[in-house]
């Protein structure tokens, strides 16, 4: 199978994509659990979509060099958001060891693991899925 190279620009982001080290952020999480920590009882469809629309209006502008399309909600090339709505208490649990795991390593700074501890993960105690 003869597969043509990639265009040199396509092959730089490559690159990049390759470089960079995954990593957490607590961006998305932030603007979920405050969106509803502001409006109790309002009805889950309409916090959804409130949720969505301030983690997007506050997601940190991500431009990287050679893309046509910008930004990424984590802030950065392969980071990985938080979804306390959903699913939190396996990230809780896997906090200290996220950057020293075999398989799939984040790193996390340590504002992002007290933000998650303080802010974010004891409202969602018996609150998500």
């Amino acid at each position: 199978m003869n597969s043509k190279p990639l265009p040199s620009r396509v092959e730089r982001l490559r690159d990049a994509f390759l470089q960079a080290k995954p990593f957490i952020s607590a961006h998305r999480a932030l603007s979920v659990t405050r969106v509803y920590q502001a409006n109790p009882g309002m009805d889950n469809i309409l916090l959804r979509a409130l949720a969505f629309r301030h983690a997007c209006e506050n997601a940190p502008l991500y431009v990287a060099e050679n893309e046509l399309i910008v930004s990424h909600p984590a802030g950065g090339a392969r980071g990985g958001e938080v979804s306390p709505e959903i699913s939190w208490r396996w990230v809780a649990d896997e906090l200290d060891n996220l950057p020293f795991r075999a398989q799939d390593p984040y790193q996390i700074d340590d504002e992002t693991k007290r933000l998650l501890r303080e802010e974010v993960f004891p409202y969602w105690q018996g609150r998500s899925l």
